[in-house]
């Protein structure tokens, strides 16, 4: 088991990777991709984007599914060859400094939204690798009676360390035209900002994260890498409870993160919130959810981590009817961001708490692979169907209405699933 030392590294992990969440994800490159699309819109509010023509508003939430379609087909495959290889270690540092680096690249995009398509793109698979390896460090670091606190403490740890990078942000963005910088300038070194703090706070969980090494289960062939993820996928095929819940999940954290990374946008088309405004927002997500995942930590331990999730659905869905039906001032907007920032840290800490309680030993990397298709600032379905319900009706509100669909599927799953400890044998 872990010392304190390697658990602090971990904990530290999410206090980095959040700025890329908060500050990339949530509040800058969807509004400014937007800005460049909409000046490069015909007539129609159409663009040219490989070979098609798409509603410019819509290009972020297609770039969004576009990047969890190639991780189907990645994350499985990396999480497949850190098992077997034993490298989750070497592979956890190349990818998180492959991501942040690509991230501090952002400065330079200006106006060509093709350069920023790739750039959005790389960051974010990056970004989901090297989340799949750090979620399969869990399993390493904690006791199977101590995941739901050690998760919450992650989560809300992240949340922190997002809110206090947003904090800069935000006294950067409140002061640039007195130190001559422009909107277009300002995001750009905000984004690159992001990168820059994401790297460095990356060095002591690259330094100090070990892991338990683990011997190889077959050779170090090509195909020992889809036998592996065919046999993973066999044996969950065992398990019906697991997998209930790892359907359930996929589903309504694709909503969740739907949510958190089409709000941005929302706020700055739809009620036309000034990027200051969206900021301020953000960073009070940030500090409430810290709150709201130690809270739904003892809620978990009252109502156990099924029902507590199953509370969580109930209001994340009353929450975007809210949005369909009152939110059109900045006041609606502050209220809509604080219900959601109580519910969202509890809705991912319990959730990946109850996985890692049902995913078999020597395995954790691939499974968590197909757990991060719709983990942190990953969703897919969401963002594909906020873009068609766009492009077909041009209403942000439709558009975020058309995501409760998630939150209730999820729902209707997680009533079948039996909360107990490991399914899986060990």
């Amino acid at each position: 088991m872990s010392n304190k030392k390697e658990r602090t590294a971990w904990y530290l992990y999410d206090w980095a990777n959040s700025a890329y969440t908060v500050i990339i994800i949530t509040l800058f490159f969807g509004p400014f991709l937007t800005m460049i699309t909409k000046d490069k819109a015909d007539v129609n509010g159409n663009i040219p984007f490989l070979g098609f023509n798409v509603y410019y508003a819509s290009l972020f939430a297609y770039l969004s599914s576009i990047a969890v379609m190639l991780q189907i087909v990645l994350l499985p495959l990396i999480g497949s060859i850190a098992d077997i290889t034993g490298n989750k270690k070497k592979m956890f540092n190349l990818f998180a400094i492959m991501g942040s680096m690509a991230t501090i690249m952002m400065f330079y995009i200006k106006d060509d939204y093709y350069i920023a398509s790739f750039l959005f793109l790389f960051t974010n698979i990056c970004f989901s690798i090297a989340n799949v390896l750090y979620n399969a460090f869990l399993n390493d670091i904690s006791l199977e009676s101590e995941r739901e606190q050690i998760s919450s403490i992650g989560w809300g740890i992240g949340y922190l360390g997002g809110g206090l990078a947003l904090l800069i942000v935000l006294i950067l963005f409140n002061y640039r035209f007195e130190i001559g910088l422009d909107d277009d300038l300002a995001i750009r070194l905000s984004m690159s900002f992001a990168g820059l703090w994401w790297a460095f706070f990356s060095i002591i969980p690259i330094k100090n994260l070990k892991g338990i090494e683990k011997d190889k289960k077959y050779g170090s062939k090509f195909k020992d890498y889809f036998l592996n993820i065919f046999n993973n996928f066999k044996s969950l095929s065992k398990f019906p409870n697991t997998l209930i819940f790892l359907i359930a999940y996929l589903f309504y954290n694709d909503g969740v993160q739907s949510v958190i990374t089409l709000s941005g946008q929302f706020g700055k088309d739809e009620l036309h919130l000034s990027m200051e405004i969206l900021t301020k927002v953000i960073l009070l997500v940030q500090v409430v959810a810290f709150f709201g995942s130690i809270l739904f930590n003892y809620i978990s331990k009252k109502i156990n981590s099924k029902n507590t999730l199953l509370l969580s659905l109930v209001i994340w869905i009353l929450a975007l009817i809210y949005v369909y039906l009152f939110v059109y001032s900045e006041f609606d907007f502050y209220l809509m961001a604080i219900a959601v920032a109580l519910v969202m840290g509890g809705t991912q800490s319990i959730s990946r708490a109850v996985y890692s309680r049902n995913i078999p030993k020597g395995s954790e990397a691939e499974f968590f692979s197909i757990y991060e298709l719709s983990e942190k600032g990953t969703s897919w379905i969401g963002p594909l169907a906020f873009a068609i319900t766009m492009d077909f009706t041009h209403s942000y509100r439709l558009a975020i209405l058309s995501l409760v669909i998630f939150f209730v599927i999820g729902f209707l799953l997680l009533l079948k699933y039996q909360d107990k400890k490991t399914e899986l044998a060990n």
